[in-house]
């Protein structure tokens, strides 16, 4: 659920996942946020090898309109992990600096840092190089936007309005 005093806000397994007093440091009361896992080396995977299948994964929400990350996490509750939300690129560079997330499902106009930008310092990060990221834009969509997402990184590109069992197939698939 997004706050308006701008500080992240998460669920998991439909428990808030919410700031400390480290912006990027989060806990439920059952979970917490994925932080030991380590980098991943291969092309996108959710769960790294040493994850039992059992233990909640993280998916960050980047979103600066509080509405969309509300709509996000409706869509996405059902699947049982951890959804951590960021309502800026900077915001969403914080969680990653410390945490591990299986997808990131990432804002394409967003005001001060873009979600290319932030894709692309995304990129620039071994922690999170690899971190598979789909671009949810609600501008006008054209082919050169597409191709731009998909060369900073993207997986996939879609459109809002979205279909809430389209995003919740596609993000079950690095969840798995």
């Amino acid at each position: 659920v997004g706050r308006s005093d701008g500080q992240a806000v998460g669920r998991s397994g439909g428990q808030a996942v919410g700031p400390s007093d480290d912006p990027g440091v989060g806990v439920s009361d059952d979970h917490q946020v994925d932080e030991d896992a380590g980098p991943s080396t291969d092309r996108p995977t959710a769960r790294p090898p040493d994850r039992p299948p059992d233990r909640p994964v993280n998916i960050l929400l980047v979103d600066d309109q509080p509405a969309n990350l509300v709509a996000l996490e409706a869509m996405l509750q059902g699947l049982g992990q951890n959804l951590v939300t960021a309502s800026s690129g900077r915001e969403a560079l914080k969680w990653l600096l410390t945490h591990e997330f299986a997808v990131v499902l990432l804002d394409v106009k967003m005001p001060d840092m873009d979600g290319f930008e932030t894709a692309a310092l995304i990129r620039q990060r071994d922690r999170s190089r690899h971190t598979p990221i789909i671009f949810l834009t609600a501008a006008d969509q054209t082919q050169e936007q597409a191709v731009r997402g998909y060369a900073v990184g993207a997986v996939d590109y879609l459109v809002k309005p979205v279909v809430p069992e389209f995003v919740r197939s596609k993000v079950a698939v690095f969840v798995e």
